[in-house]
């Protein structure tokens, strides 16, 4: 199981756990760019190695077993897990929602952000475990940014995509 963390007390993880497990994939991200000397002048296509993420979030069930996964912004989500395919808004061609009627906040392209990276890799598991959850059954952490750690707020596409983050 791929950037996962099962709770050893086997009991929920809290909000705070879950931010907890998001800060440290941060500082994680953070040394892998200082060890691999990568810097913002570098594209962040892939060319050197390591997409550069700007932002990292973590989640987990609401059933158990209990689970922590992380994910970050990255390239398009491959193949995603049919339940987050068929949670995903109607998309226009540019691949944003059709519906972008949550005001004051930007709209991203599908697949792109760190929730629904985390939300694969937590599906994925889930079914691997032979527990299979539903998008209303993942709760998410804070979504932080990697270089300084602050709260950045959810994109309009997850708040579509995952209605516990509206």
């Amino acid at each position: 199981m791929k950037h996962q963390h099962k709770n050893i007390g086997n009991g929920p993880i809290s909000n705070a756990g879950l931010c907890k497990a998001a800060k440290n994939y941060c500082a994680h991200l953070a040394r892998r760019i200082r060890k691999n000397r990568i810097d913002d002048t570098l594209p962040n296509d892939g060319s050197h190695g390591f997409n550069i993420p700007k932002v990292v979030a973590a989640c987990t069930s609401n059933v158990q077993p209990y689970f922590v996964c992380r994910g970050r912004n990255n390239n398009e989500l491959q193949n995603p897990h049919p339940t987050l395919q068929a949670a995903y808004p109607p998309i226009r061609g540019n691949k944003k929602p059709v519906d972008q009627s949550i005001p004051d906040v930007d709209y991203y392209r599908v697949g792109h952000c760190a929730e629904p990276h985390a939300a694969h890799t937590l599906l994925n598991n889930m079914d691997f475990l032979g527990h299979p959850i539903a998008i209303r059954d993942i709760r998410f952490s804070l979504a932080f940014n990697v270089k300084n750690q602050a709260v950045v707020p959810y994109c309009g596409t997850c708040r579509l995509t995952f209605p516990q983050l509206r």
